[in-house]
C-alpha cells in the first residue's frame, strides 16, 4: 500500500513538472546578430557545418554540407549532395564547391550519395574533409550477377577548397573498406558507409 502511494505521488510530481516545463524547451542565445544562410528546399542544407580559416588568402568562412543538393551540370547523377562555402556576413550568398564531377556508371553510382553529410576542418590553413556515406560501387552491371555495395567515400580538399594533384592526401581515394576481402567486398562489407562521421 505504501509503495502504491509513493508511485502515485511520483507520477503526480512528474506530471506537474512536465506541465510547467513546456515553455522552456529551447531559446536562442543571441537573436540580434544572427547570420542566416539558406539552401535549396529539401536539400538538407546545413545538416553539417564547419568553420574554416584559409591562410592564403587570409579568410574565414563557413562550410556547409547539403547532402540532398542537386548535382552540378557536369555530374551524371541528378541528386548528389554537395559542399558550400559561405562568407561570414549577413548576405545569403553561398557558393558551391566544385569537385567530384566524374562518374563511371559501369562501376559506381553517385545518385543520392549524400555528399556533405560530414564536413570537418583541420584548423587554420589545414585540410577539409567531406564525405558521402551512401556512395555506391557497382560490379557486373546489366548482368544477372549485378552487385551494388555501399562503401561510402570521403574527399580531402586543400585549405583553399581545391584538390591539389601534388598532395598524396587530397582527393577522393579514401576508401577505407575497399579491398578487405579481394573481389568479394560485397559478401562481407556490403554496407560500410564510411563517412557517416569523420574527423582529422
Amino acid at each position: 500500500m505504501l509503495l502504491q502511494r509513493k508511485s502515485a505521488a511520483f507520477q503526480a510530481l512528474l506530471l506537474l513538472f512536465m506541465h510547467f516545463s513546456r515553455g522552456a524547451l529551447g531559446f536562442n542565445l543571441d537573436t540580434s546578430h544572427v547570420i542566416r544562410k539558406d539552401g535549396e528546399p529539401g536539400s538538407l542544407f546545413g545538416l553539417s557545418l564547419a568553420l574554416h580559416r584559409q591562410i592564403d588568402p587570409d579568410k574565414i568562412m563557413l562550410l556547409i554540407g547539403s547532402p540532398r543538393a542537386r548535382a552540378l551540370n557536369k555530374q551524371a547523377s541528378r541528386i548528389t549532395g554537395g559542399l558550400y562555402k559561405c562568407e561570414l556576413d549577413h548576405s545569403s550568398d553561398c557558393e558551391r564547391v566544385e569537385f567530384d564531377n566524374e562518374e563511371d556508371k559501369a562501376h559506381e553510382s553517385k545518385e543520392d550519395q549524400w555528399m556533405g553529410v560530414t564536413v570537418q576542418s583541420q584548423g587554420p590553413g589545414g585540410k577539409i574533409l567531406t564525405c558521402a556515406h551512401r556512395y555506391q560501387k557497382r560490379m557486373w552491371v546489366n548482368s544477372p550477377l549485378e552487385v551494388h555495395t555501399i562503401p561510402g567515400r570521403c574527399y580531402v580538399l586543400s585549405q583553399d577548397l581545391t584538390i591539389n594533384p601534388f598532395s598524396a592526401e587530397d582527393g577522393g581515394n579514401w576508401n577505407l573498406c575497399e579491398g578487405r576481402v579481394g573481389d568479394k567486398d560485397h559478401e562481407k562489407f556490403g554496407v560500410c558507409q564510411q563517412g557517416l562521421a569523420a574527423t582529422f
